[in-house]
């Protein structure tokens, strides 16, 4: 066993934390309320600082004052650094969701949003604390019954990723949609293909009627030539 430093066991917190500690014990003896408080404290050995959890009780005589105080102190510091580490990825991963062009959104196993991002919120038109912990079934009726519903009950069912494409009625919009079976539900990732689809209609309509005006050319008896405005044959 080692001596404690000159002064008491204060003078082995960590500089940074020796003044809470403080604050928060006169606090306690003024209001006689139980002490609790995670703080540093230097290990005697090698001076290393190590995370504790210091919990103490008021003991009162029979006429209510307070005459001593009964604690015990635990050695938290590798849970501390693993909660640490936790919760910095946890922001890394909130960082690169909040980052990517997608809509993104996360289910639990009971249908209910546990995340989502920015763009999500745009593209719902919902404030995340509005949709947080909520059904989504419960917050997008229109989707029930349909392809949406069908593809996210199949991923989750069959363990597997799903993409499909689906026009979203209330929205107006053309979506391309993919659903990851994760641990506790789903995860989804969606973005506005409006465009991109119409344009793809487009291109198959013109070329549609290109073919039928070259069915309709294959049929004459005249020679016919088409060049461009480089005379580069483009039919004949």
């Amino acid at each position: 066993l080692q001596e404690l430093p000159s002064g008491g066991w204060v003078h082995a917190l960590h500089p940074d934390d020796a003044q809470r500690a403080m604050d928060v014990w006169q606090e306690c003896i003024r209001s006689g309320r139980r002490y609790e408080i995670e703080f540093r404290v230097r290990r005697a050995f090698d001076g290393a600082y190590r995370w504790h959890l210091l919990r103490s009780v008021p003991y009162h005589d029979e006429e209510g004052e307070i005459v001593k105080w009964y604690g015990s102190g635990i050695d938290i510091h590798d849970t501390k650094l693993l909660e640490e580490e936790a919760t910095l990825l946890a922001q890394r991963l909130s960082n690169t969701l909040e980052s990517i062009t997608d809509a993104f959104y996360a289910l639990d196993d009971h249908w209910r949003f546990t995340y989502v991002n920015h763009e999500a919120e745009g593209m719902m038109q919902q404030p995340r604390s509005r949709l947080l912990g909520r059904s989504v079934w419960q917050t997008f009726p229109e989707a029930v019954g349909g392809p949406i519903e069908y593809h996210f009950r199949l991923s989750l069912r069959e363990r597997r990723a799903v993409e499909f494409e689906v026009f979203f009625e209330p929205w107006q919009k053309w979506l391309d949609v993919r659903v990851f079976p994760t641990g506790d539900g789903l995860a989804v990732y969606f973005h506005d293909i409006t465009e991109q689809r119409g344009a793809r209609e487009r291109l198959r309509a013109s070329e549609q009627r290109l073919r039928e005006q070259a069915a309709l050319l294959d049929k004459t008896s005249d020679a016919i030539l088409v060049k461009d405005l480089a005379h580069k044959i483009t039919f004949w």
